[in-house]
């Protein structure tokens, strides 16, 4: 089973572009391209060695006609983007553990722009549940809360600093 949505956000500076679904061996998989815009002020930050953490957020939940939703599963993976000066390169700190090192801070975008293969649910029976309704939403944005205090207050008047795609939502039926 493979579902892909495309979206389209009204934020300017973040968005869910493209949203693949997949069904591997009772697991569910998904796929997500985002769209990152950083500001200026942002890039200044990162060129002087401020790591920044950005987050892509999901929850699934089980649509039920009698209740409140069912939630399955909620999940967050997160990369931790920071620059070396003395080796004149970026380093992307990933979930799994894996740190790697690009030459350009547009490269290390690339990376966390598209996600691929990320387990959301780790057991669903898709075969008791053919009727119902999966409720998957998405969420990318910037951890404002692992900034310095001075960057917080400064995001709260720069909208542009405050990286967020919001809460995007898709209904799959298995």
């Amino acid at each position: 089973m493979l579902h892909t949505i495309y979206s389209y956000a009204i934020s300017t500076n973040a968005s869910i572009q493209k949203f693949e679904l997949e069904n591997i061996d009772g697991g569910l998989y998904a796929s997500v391209v985002s769209d990152v815009n950083i500001d200026t002020n942002l890039r200044e930050a990162i060129d002087k060695g401020l790591p920044v953490t950005f987050v892509l957020q999901s929850k699934v939940s089980l649509s039920r006609w009698y209740w409140l939703d069912d939630i399955i599963s909620e999940n967050e993976y997160k990369w931790v983007l920071t620059y070396r000066p003395f080796l004149n390169k970026y380093k992307l700190f990933t979930k799994t553990g894996l740190s790697l090192y690009f030459d350009n801070l547009s490269e290390a975008l690339n990376l966390i722009k598209s996600l691929k293969k990320w387990q959301i649910v780790n057991n669903v029976n898709t075969n008791n549940i053919k009727s119902s309704k999966y409720n998957i939403s998405l969420r990318f944005h910037l951890d404002i809360d692992r900034l310095p205090k001075l960057m917080q207050l400064h995001s709260i008047s720069n909208q542009k600093i405050n990286i967020d795609s919001g809460w995007q939502e898709y209904s799959i039926y298995p």
